[in-house]
Parts: C-alpha cells; sequence; structure tokens
C-alpha cells in the first residue's frame, strides 16, 4: 500500500538523493536532501529538484530505491546517507545503516556523478520526523538479488577471479599455488600415506618426520640446537704485543671471541 502527499521542498536536491523530513511549515509535510547520519524518507528520483517546489511524493510500496553512490560500494554491503545525500558504505553494525547496496557503485569524479545503485530500504522517517515505515522485511524486497557478484581484483577486500594466472599450478620446483593429488605438480593432502616411507624411521634413513627433539624427529623452524656456533665470528689479529701485560690483554680479547661463539664458557 501507498499514500502520496504534496509536499515543498526545502533547499534544492539533485536527482537521486537520499530526502529526510522536516518540521511541518503551514500544515504542509517538508523535505529535504538528507546529510550525513540522516534516516531518509526516500530519495529524489530523475529530475532535479527546486528549492521551495511542491511535488507529490509517494510513502510506502517502494522496497527499492534508486541512489547516487558517494564512494566505492559492493553488492550486499550496508549504506547510510553521505555527504549531499549520496549512499556511502557502513559495517552492519553502524547505527546510520539504512539500506543494502543491489548492485556495485562508485564514488564521483570530478564532473562525472557516481554510479546510481539500486538499494533496499532497512528503516525510514515519516513525513514531518514522526516514525515512519520502519523497517523493511527482507522478504518483502522484491528485485533483489538471488546473489551478489564478487569485485575482482588484488586487494584484501576483492575476489580471485577463477581464471587467475595466480591460480596455475606452476612446475615443479617453482613456489605456486597446489591442487591437492598425487602427480610432480601437486600436494599431498596431510594425510596422504607415500608409498615406501616410514614415520621416523631410522636416523639416516628416507623417512616422513615428526617434529621433536629425539634422533628420529626433525626439528621445529625455529628450535635452537645446543652446542652450535652462534653469531658471526669476529675479526682476531696476530697479537704484536711486546710485554707480559700485552700479551694477557690479546689472550683475553680471543677467549671472549670464542664465547661470542658459543665455542667456551667461562668468565
Amino acid at each position: 500500500m501507498s499514500d502520496a502527499f504534496m509536499v515543498m521542498v526545502d533547499g534544492a536536491a539533485p536527482k537521486r538523493r537520499f530526502l529526510t523530513t522536516d518540521d511541518a511549515v503551514d500544515g504542509a509535510a517538508v523535505v529535504r536532501l538528507a546529510v550525513a547520519g540522516e534516516i531518509p524518507v526516500g530519495v529524489t528520483d530523475a529530475v532535479d529538484l527546486a528549492d521551495a517546489a511542491e511535488i507529490r511524493f509517494v510513502v510506502g510500496n517502494r522496497t527499492v530505491w534508486q541512489v547516487e553512490a558517494g564512494a566505492a560500494i559492493a553488492p550486499g554491503a550496508f549504506v547510510a546517507a553521505g555527504a549531499e545525500g549520496r549512499a556511502v558504505p557502513v559495517t552492519a553494525v553502524d547505527p546510520y545503516a539504512v539500506a543494502v547496496a543491489l548492485d556495485a557503485g562508485t564514488a564521483p569524479a570530478g564532473s562525472t556523478p557516481g554510479t546510481v545503485i539500486r538499494v533496499a530500504p532497512l528503516r525510514t522517517v515519516g513525513l514531518g520526523g514522526g516514525g515512519g515505515g520502519g523497517a523493511v522485511d527482507w522478504a518483502a524486497i522484491t528485485g533483489k538479488p538471488s546473489t551478489f557478484t564478487p569485485t575482482i581484483g588484488t586487494t584484501a577486500t576483492t575476489a580471485v577471479a577463477g581464471n587467475d594466472a595466480r591460480l596455475a599450478a606452476g612446475a615443479a620446483g617453482t613456489a605456486t599455488v597446489r591442487a591437492l593429488g598425487t602427480t610432480a605438480t601437486t600436494a599431498a593432502a596431510g594425510d596422504h600415506t607415500h608409498p615406501g616411507l616410514t614415520a621416523d624411521a631410522a636416523a639416516g634413513t628416507a623417512s616422513i618426520r615428526t617434529l621433536g627433539t629425539t634422533a628420529t624427529t626433525a626439528a621445529a623452524g625455529n628450535h635452537s640446537h645446543t652446542g652450535l656456533l652462534t653469531g658471526t665470528a669476529a675479526a682476531v689479529n696476530n697479537s704484536a704485543a711486546t710485554d707480559a701485560a700485552g700479551l694477557v690483554t690479546d689472550f683475553n680479547a680471543l677467549l671472549a671471541a670464542l664465547r661470542a661463539r658459543g665455542i667456551i664458557t667461562g668468565a
């Protein structure tokens, strides 16, 4: 069900923008361009509205709106009213979320306007600032797609195309994405049993190894092996001492270098 009212426009309102309501003037309902964070009463249609214009405004029975995007918007994203009444993406828990985008949108660029997208309104206000139509049930929204086309790209928030070259298995010996299998260019599943190999076989034989610290297990990559040299070798030159005190100094420097490498301990 829908109702039509004659309303006055307070200030110019470009086409395909969110509108909100204002206090009535002389008993007549008033609408104006919504600003960031406001709850809309509806949207402008395909024509610009002039200041003080009196228009016929339809309330209700519009489960899909068309509004200009004010930023990049992905299908399925929640949107709110942004600057100059355009739609901007927000999170699902944002208190100003008012609709769900049904199409992808791009931001305005110079004289080029943003993409006009369809949105499914989730909540509205009534004319005059009253309670309005409230929440719209998702099942009542008509014309919405059954799935949302992902945005293809190479960033953390986009999807990889199925034919992307990065998904192609490379030759053996090259770093690449691998499918599970048993060929020279596929990866073995974690529970695969390689014929001829026994887990943790005797030391010195080819075997699958579990991580550990025994003679038949493999060390983890961050394991510290005791008894191995540490650091890098320091330069220790031949002594040029001419007395006992000088020899003691040079000898202590040698001992310090040996301790730094983990060859000896002591003080």
